[in-house]
């Protein structure tokens, strides 16, 4: 239950950084692991922003912090760090670091910790995002500071020895106070050769941690050599059985495809066989369609050219007769078309004669109302007829009046 609650803690923890990290399932499974392990239980998870080195800068990523326990002659003390996971992670190393506490400093000249807390492993330097895990870097990390103590609590001496250097510096007067003084130096260079013991002491204890766990450090990569050994020799006896069921089932395999190679053979041959034999009845088949078909066109050029002759026979006597009627119409033509043209000049000349017989139509109507006005005035005298009133004078004259008595008749 507490590990499904881990989970789901990390998992909210990146929702919220976002996209910091590409492979977050592996970031989660990691997370869980180390929390879990018992040198990773007193860390917990959290943000916070990373500043490295290099000048790179993050503003949140994935924080442990909290205390990883070592041991120290024979009593255990916890060490509080600091673990970032980098953007890159799993791919980039963690980057670690101590956080000593109010009273502790940073052991100078430390092999695997910088003056900055900064934690330098082989173990990160070796960083591979498949055969490294958080949980290891804090078993690691718990073994390097058991073999030597990163920090370490500050001297309260410092104090006594800077107010016994301003009291000498000041020189008092008198006796008491040089033997106060001397007094104060020769316990000062006592201690001084105390703390040279014990600094002594502490580096010989180191030394000689050091060599244990370097001894200890060698007869673990023996035994990891000897188990990588064994698994080798396993593997590659496992290889080998592999292998010869490879070489089995490739023979089965070949023998399988070489059985499948020659019946699809034997298929393919049995269908050229049956293709070849469709294929000389199609060719028989298309021989005998050509033939009939060369006899159709033969017919039906021999019943083109007849019939050929037989319409130009015809056209040439239709056209002949077309000729013929269509001199004939063109002769009548011409007749037409002479006689429209004396029509026309007939019909005019009569239009003219016309005008001129209507004119002198209204002449004679004038010219007898004048007559009939004048009758009328004489009274008794008789009235002539039209004939004797209309005399003609001449040949044309009598041509009008005959004409003109027609048109009025």
């Amino acid at each position: 239950r507490r590990t499904v609650s881990v989970t789901e803690h990390i998992s909210n923890i990146l929702q919220n950084l976002g996209g910091v990290y590409s492979d977050p399932p592996r970031v989660v499974r990691d997370s869980a692991n180390l929390l879990s392990s018992p040198s990773g239980c007193n860390l917990q998870p959290s943000t916070s922003s990373l500043y490295e080195n290099d000048g790179n800068y993050t503003p949140a990523v994935l924080l442990f912090s909290g205390t990883v326990a070592m041991i120290y002659k024979g009593n255990t003390y916890n060490i509080p760090v600091d673990m970032y996971l980098p953007p890159g992670y799993p791919v980039r190393a963690p980057v670690c670091f101590v956080r000593p506490v109010a009273g502790m400093e940073i052991k100078s000249k430390h092999k695997h910790v910088g003056s900055d807390g900064m934690i330098y492993a082989p173990y990160l330097n070796s960083w591979t995002p498949h055969g490294c895990s958080l949980a290891a870097l804090t078993r690691i990390m718990s073994n390097i500071f058991s073999a030597s103590p990163p920090v370490f609590s500050k001297p309260a001496a410092s104090t006594a020895n800077g107010n016994g250097g301003a009291s000498a510096a000041a020189r008092p007067n008198g006796e008491a106070e040089r033997r106060r003084i001397e007094q104060e130096v020769r316990e000062a260079n006592e201690a001084v050769s105390a703390v040279r013991g014990v600094v002594e002491q502490e580096r010989r204890l180191e030394e000689q941690i050091q060599r244990e766990f370097e001894e200890e450090e060698k007869r673990r990569i023996e035994r990891e050599i000897a188990e990588a050994n064994a698994a080798a020799e396993a593997a590659r006896r496992a290889d080998e059985e592999e292998r010869q069921q490879e070489e089995a089932i490739r023979r089965q395999k070949e023998q399988e495809e070489r059985m499948r190679i020659e019946r699809e053979i034997a298929e393919a041959n049995a269908a050229a066989e049956a293709a070849r034999r469709a294929e000389e009845e199609e060719r028989r088949r298309e021989e005998e369609k050509r033939r009939r078909e060369e006899e159709e066109r033969r017919k039906i050029v021999e019943a083109r050219s007849t019939l050929t002759s037989k319409v130009q026979e015809h056209l040439r006597a239709n056209n002949e007769t077309c000729r013929k009627e269509i001199s004939s119409d063109l002769k009548d033509q011409k007749r037409l078309d002479l006689g429209s043209s004396q029509l026309v000049s007939q019909i005019s000349e009569l239009k003219k004669v016309q005008k001129h017989l209507l004119s002198l139509h209204k002449n004679i109507d004038n010219a007898a109302a004048i007559m009939e006005s004048d009758m009328n005035a004489l009274g008794s005298v008789p009235e002539p007829t039209i004939d004797e009133l209309a005399i003609p004078c001449d040949i044309h004259s009598e041509q009008m009046l005959q004409l003109s008595a027609k048109m009025q008749a």
